[in-house]
């Protein structure tokens, strides 16, 4: 991975994943991030996510740093055309706090972390 690159890394095993990864690639219409599943090549190329990483939760690499869950989705948010305008209220304190319990709350819940791995998101508006 470059250092130019923002990438996300979900987790292939997981299809309620593999469904957010695509709302995300969908906001995504300027193709700022380029999106991994786990069970893909390179998937833990970057030393700063392991396998362990991202069966907690969704990763975002970026430049700057890692970010994961809540926070990592509120930064993809803030890069989208469609929805920078929000990204602003993610922050807030209370949105925070909410938004953060909420996540952990399904991420702990989730059943499919053993399942079939998914298929890589296919985005035919870009190109690879």
């Amino acid at each position: 991975m470059t250092d130019t690159v923002r990438t996300i890394i979900w987790d292939s095993h997981c299809s309620f994943c593999h469904r957010w990864a695509k709302v995300l690639a969908w906001l995504d219409v300027t193709g700022a991030h380029r999106f991994v599943g786990t069970a893909e090549p390179g998937a833990h190329a970057d030393p700063r996510v392991t396998p362990e990483d991202t069966d907690r939760a969704l990763q975002l690499l970026t430049p700057g740093g890692r970010y994961e869950g809540y926070d990592a989705i509120r930064r993809v948010l803030a890069r989208s055309p469609l929805t920078f305008w929000l990204a602003p209220l993610l922050w807030l304190p209370p949105v925070r706090a909410l938004g953060e319990r909420v996540y952990w709350k399904v991420a702990a819940s989730r059943t499919c972390a053993l399942g079939t791995p998914q298929p890589p998101l296919k985005m035919p508006w870009r190109k690879s």
